[in-house]
């Protein structure tokens, strides 16, 4: 059965920030909503996400993106797969595009695979520049070929887009 990505909010149906009761958000529930596996690849360091980023999970996907490019800077590119992500609201959409940007400034690239046209429509829509590939050896091949224009010899991002 095809998976059915539904990358909108809806009106308080993924806003489950707080309880009932007005607690946080039970740490155990978040990480059963949102992994997430970083890893080395050539070129790169590989955040693969699963699950869902919305409301509920939103700070603990922050700190599993800061994580991540922590991780990135020694490969100067992080790939950001959001390929088992069944769900991403727009203010996470925004949001990795803001951080997308500020580390870029800091001399990492960040490139967002999504073969989902939903999250590609969104960003566009919303007029963010965020970067998004159809997989990973697009994306690698891509950050490869902004290294050589750049005249980069170790491949790392500190110039381009």
């Amino acid at each position: 059965m095809p998976r059915n990505r539904v990358l909108v909010n809806t009106p308080l149906s993924h806003d489950r920030s707080r309880s009932s009761s007005g607690a946080e958000p039970d740490a155990d529930d978040v990480r059963a909503r949102l992994r997430a596996e970083t890893s080395t690849v050539r070129h790169g360091t590989l955040l693969r996400v699963h699950g869902e980023i919305d409301a509920y999970t939103f700070a603990y996907w922050r700190r599993l993106f800061d994580t991540a490019r922590l991780a990135a800077r020694d490969t100067g590119h992080l790939l950001v797969d959001l390929d088992a992500v069944e769900f991403m609201s727009c203010r996470a959409i925004a949001e990795l595009a803001d951080s997308a940007e500020r580390s870029h400034r800091e001399g990492l690239r960040v490139s967002v695979v999504s073969p989902s046209s939903a999250i590609v429509h969104i960003a566009t829509v919303a007029g963010l520049a965020l970067p998004i590939y159809p997989d990973v050896n697009a994306a690698t091949i891509e950050h490869v070929r902004c290294a050589a224009r750049s005249g980069s010899t170790d491949l790392r991002n500190r110039s381009h887009a």
